[in-house]
């Protein structure tokens, strides 16, 4: 009837199915995507949800009291953090970690929350089931209560993230913690050069393979694909079809380079580090005190500074008031001892602002 002609770019079709025999309804997003090359390109969202996640009228009060006992329990453990917060040096409590942590977690639960009650206010309002013959769109529950579903799996990470803190007071996870305290600073740079050195393969895989093998059609599919080949991946087949010469260059290129020199790089660091806390019975770094140490060494030179420009501040001061002295024979020697002592103090703040650790 001419709704499609050659005009037509994409074609999109959206309902909604409910089995109520297994309790579920889904979201079905058809699309069919018709770019100027004439071939067709369909594409298919299934979105299933269970009814009680959404629907008040069939969530009773049983099971919501669990989920409103937790949330009690989480406002009252934020407020004891609020005033524990307030009786705290302020700047001390905000630069400690593990209380970062412990408010990531707190709002991430009343985030979740929110969005777990937010679908049934809609579908109040929308009502369930639609009227006959009307189309009423659910994405937006749908979207809650997937949003809510994801905010609790980052809420249950960092209960579990909680957990080294307690870990730590036992005797024998203290040292494999620590080790892996101390192997941070050295796995980071790593990291770096882990991470441009897959960039530049990925770019050199992109330019070789990308119009033949999906894996590496974008940059950013061949990151992810040489990223999975550390991990135990195996594209050498594909590879190898493709170009007889560069599939089998590249692939032993990047095994040499990602598997051997990476890996074990990684290793003699941890091994390293392992050995530190051996020979000194380190107690003072865990895994998340070593990054605190950067935080502690910062403050200590602030303060430092703060009092070197403090002292500075009042012999200055002193010298203000010596030149208001009615005798200079008065004057004279008091003002040389302060000179001598003002850069005294100015070479003692620069050696210290340098030497603070």
């Amino acid at each position: 009837g001419g709704w499609v002609d050659r005009a037509t770019r994409a074609l999109f079709v959206d309902l909604t199915v409910y089995n109520p025999s297994a309790g579920l309804i889904s979201l079905v997003k058809l699309s069919c995507e018709l770019p100027p090359t004439g071939e067709a390109v369909p594409k298919v969202n299934l979105r299933t949800m269970t009814l009680r996640m959404f629907v008040p009228a069939l969530e009773t009060v049983a099971s919501l009291f669990p989920e409103g006992l937790v949330l009690a329990m989480t406002a009252g453990y934020a407020f004891l953090e609020l005033r524990r917060a307030r009786e705290s040096n302020i700047v001390d409590y905000v630069l400690s970690w593990w209380n970062l942590l412990e408010w990531c977690n707190i709002v991430t639960y009343l985030a979740a929350f929110t969005l777990r009650l937010r679908p049934y206010w809609l579908v109040r309002q929308s009502g369930f089931p639609p009227p006959r013959g009307e189309f009423v769109n659910y994405e937006s529950p749908l979207w809650a209560v997937t949003q809510w579903q994801n905010l609790w799996a980052l809420c249950t990470l960092l209960n579990w993230l909680k957990l080294l803190r307690l870990l730590d007071k036992i005797l024998f996870m203290r040292r494999l913690l620590r080790v892996l305290g101390k192997s941070i600073s050295g796995v980071l740079p790593l990291a770096i050069v882990l991470a441009v050195c897959i960039w530049g393969f990925s770019l050199a895989h992109v330019l070789l393979f990308g119009g033949e093998l999906d894996e590496f059609g974008t940059i950013f599919s061949s990151f992810f694909a040489l990223y999975r080949a550390l991990l135990g991946g195996d594209a050498y087949t594909k590879m190898r079809d493709a170009d007889a010469f560069w599939g089998p260059a590249m692939f032993s290129l990047w095994t040499v380079a990602g598997t051997l020199f990476v890996s074990s790089i990684f290793f003699a660091i941890i091994a390293e580090a392992d050995l530190y806390v051996a020979l000194t019975k380190d107690a003072q770094y865990g895994l998340m005190d070593s990054v605190e140490t950067v935080w502690n060494s910062i403050r200590r030179a602030q303060r430092r500074r703060a009092e070197l420009i403090a002292l500075t501040t009042v012999i200055r001061s002193a010298q203000l008031r010596l030149k208001e002295l009615p005798v200079k024979a008065m004057r004279t020697p008091a003002q040389s001892i302060l000179a001598e002592a003002l850069e005294i103090t100015r070479m003692t703040a620069i050696e210290r602002l340098s030497t603070a650790k």
